[in-house]
Formats: structure tokens, sequence, C-alpha cells
């Protein structure tokens, strides 16, 4: 597995962390989990020995991140970075054709593919060739001007495109898109600053900006774990109604409690992304409430530098890695995922010791309610993030094309994707 050594960092570094010594291995303590993984090659079995109990392992373990990959490829790298520069090798249904470019990423079928769980084993398609743009703005304009046939939909077009292209997706997704507050943030973060952050949280126009960003196909959210993880319960923000009335209220207490800003709160945001409509709502929102905001949209690296502790109230988002609640709670907001997932750095006792236990309640029932009350207190009690919204499909797809489906943790099946006979 890739991120079996410590220069494999990665988005998904933080799932070896579960097994036993894997913060060993990422700090580079320790050079390898031969104790605690044993594999059995004669009865094709793989034994796993866990850091501590983890009631959704078997669903962590399905995630791509886990697949096998061939050592004596990984070990001809100088520089294990130049992993994703070269020809990368899986074992899924497709294999790369050439490395990568700054135009294109070109897949080949993979004859060899074992095939998945609904007993597919032979890709329909013979090549799939991903372009690369500079936005999904431009990447739009490509599709319509009929040089790709497949693409996101972004903001401003969603009403234009379902009228003009039959083919488009709206199931609903697993997943997220919010803004978290910096807890080292002077101005924001801490205990002395709870009634400020519920305060921002309620001058939000949730709506407004699902009706004029995307023109009301996203889900206004009350939370941010998302309809269909198991365990999900509607309504858990208190804070999440627009209501700039009760916002006012809540700074007067917070001035009256010693609270003060010392100048702007900053909105951090990704650009290109279609995220600049949404901040200049907010700023306006947030205007009109009396606090003063200013934007600090970042190009590159965006979602390392705010895990670094770049974070002020920075926008977020999250599609599942695998539908668990923890994957939303305890891989977005504990203490354990402050440098990694956790953006805002958020870190409360309370907080951790809901979700560590939930990690390790066998029985669903429990484990659910134990990560419902961890949400209501994150999202009420310390108000450590603000919901937005939550994703519905947003692909468009050309008429002649055919198996196209984004499921709900927003992977396309392009093993399933072909195209009508001509």
């Amino acid at each position: 597995m890739r991120n079996g050594q410590s220069e494999f960092a990665s988005p998904y570094g933080y799932l070896i962390d579960y097994v036993k010594g894997g913060t060993a291995l990422q700090d580079g303590t320790v050079t390898n989990l031969d104790s605690a993984i044993v594999a059995d090659d004669s009865a094709m079995t793989l034994k796993v020995t866990l850091e501590a109990p983890q009631a959704d392992f078997p669903a962590i373990v399905s995630h791509p991140f886990f697949g096998p990959l061939p050592e004596k490829e990984v070990s001809k790298l100088k520089d294990q970075n130049d992993w994703g520069s070269g020809i990368m090798i899986g074992n899924g249904p497709f294999k790369m054709d050439a490395a990568a470019n700054d135009q294109q990423v070109v897949l080949v079928r993979n004859d060899s593919w074992a095939g998945n769980v609904s007993g597919d084993t032979r890709a329909v398609l013979d090549k799939l060739v991903f372009k690369i743009s500079q936005s999904q703005d431009s990447a739009y304009t490509d599709f319509e001007a009929g040089n790709t046939q497949s693409a996101s939909i972004p903001s401003g077009q969603f009403t234009a495109a379902t009228e003009t292209y039959k083919n488009t997706t709206s199931q609903p997704q697993l997943g997220s898109y919010h803004f978290d507050f910096g807890f080292t943030d002077p101005q924001l973060g801490g205990v002395d600053n709870t009634l400020l952050r519920q305060a921002i949280s309620l001058a939000i126009d949730r709506d407004e900006i699902n009706q004029k960003v995307y023109e009301g196909f996203r889900t206004t959210s009350t939370g941010i774990t998302p309809n269909g993880i198991p365990g999900f319960e509607p309504g858990l923000c208190k804070f999440c109604t627009f209501d700039p009335t009760a916002a006012k209220a809540l700074i007067t207490q917070w001035k009256e409690a010693g609270g003060q800003l010392t100048g702007p709160i900053t909105l951090d945001f990704n650009t290109d992304s279609g995220n600049e409509p949404v901040v200049a709502i907010i700023q306006q929102n947030l205007k009109a409430v009396g606090i003063d905001s200013e934007l600090n949209g970042i190009s590159e690296k965006y979602f390392g530098t705010m895990a670094e502790g770049g974070c002020h109230f920075c926008r977020a988002g999250w599609y599942a890695d695998y539908p668990t609640y923890g994957n939303f709670m305890f891989d977005l907001y504990s203490t354990a995922s402050v440098g990694g997932n956790n953006m805002g750095s958020f870190s409360d006792p309370v907080f951790d010791d809901l979700v560590n236990t939930a990690q390790s309640e066998p029985d669903s029932a429990k484990r659910s309610q134990l990560y419902r009350d961890a949400e209501t207190y994150l999202l009420n009690d310390s108000t450590g993030t603000v919901p937005i919204n939550w994703y519905n499909g947003d692909q468009v797809y050309a008429d002649n094309v055919v198996g196209y489906t984004q499921p709900p943790l927003g992977i396309i099946a392009w093993e399933n994707v072909g195209i009508k006979p001509s």
C-alpha cells in the first residue's frame, strides 16, 4: 500500500493511522508494519491489528487507498514523491497509457482487471481521455463546444444545462459544502468567541446562496453529515437558520462579555472552483449584521495551507471516503485529524470523547447516537463549523454516452460508461 511510507504523504494518509503503528510509520519512526499486517497468500487472507477498536473498519478498508501496488515498481523510484508524475500502476478497470501531463490523462482498458462487486469484469470503453482545464467554467465551455463528452456543471449554469441537455445527474451525494472556523485564529477561535461564531452562522442566508449560486440544485443543509449516512438525523443545527436579528443580539452579548474584533475577519476560499459568488454573498450577509470581512482567495495548495494553520473562516468541503458517520465527524473534526482533514484545527475534549467512544462502539444504534451527540455539540455548543449545503449530482454528458452515473460517493463508475453505436 502506497502510504506505507512517510514520504507518500497524501490526502488519504490518515487512513493508515488506524493500523497499529501507522502513526509511527507516517512520521518515519518505524519503517514497516510487518508486525501489524500479516498476509497469508495460501489462504488469501490479510490479518490486520488495529491501534484501537474501530467499528467502521470494514468500510474503511474498502477504500481504494488500500488497493495493492507492485513493490518492485515503487522501489525503483529514487524520490517516492515522483510516483504521481509517472505511470501509476493499480488494479482497477483502466490503466495509464502514459504519464500524465498538463494537458490530459489517458487511460486504456486493463484486461487483467479482476472485476467489481457488481460482477463486471471488463470495462466497456477501450480508452478514456481526461482533459485538464484551468477551471470548471473552461471545462464546461469545452463540453458545450463538443470537445469533450462530459463535464461538471459550474455554478450559474444549472438551469441552462438541464434545459439544454437531457443528460444530467441529480442524485443526492454523500458530500457537504461548509465553512470551518480556524480555532487558532485570535478573532474567531477559542471558547471566548463562541457567541461570535454562532452569530456568524445565523447571519448567513443559505437559501440565498442555494438559489443565486446553485439555482436551487443543491440541498440547504442543517448539519455536516448528509442524508444517506447511517444514523443521519435532519435539523441538528440550531444556528443554521437565517436570522440576522438573533445574530445581532448574540454579537451584542459577545461584546458585553469583552469580545472585540480588531479588524475584518478573513474569508478563505479556493479559487477557480465556483466559490467566488458564495463568499461574496457571505461577505454581504456579515456586513448586514456589522461584521466586516476580507476575501482571501488561494489558487494553489489551498487545502494544505488551511490544514497547516492558515484557516480563518475557510471554505471546506467533503465527499465521503466511505459511507459512515465517523468519516464526517472523526476524520474532519477530531484532534487526531488536526494537520490533516481537520482544516480549522478544531480540538475539543468533549467532542473527542464522544467520537472516540463511537469509534469503538459495536452496537450500530448506540454508535449513531454518539455521533449525533458529537455533531450536535460541534454545531451548537462549540460551533466549530458552518454548514451551507449538501451536494447533489452535477454532471452533464453527451447524447451518445450511455451508462454514465454519479453514485452517492461522487465517483463515476467509468467501467460502465460507453458510447452509442453511430
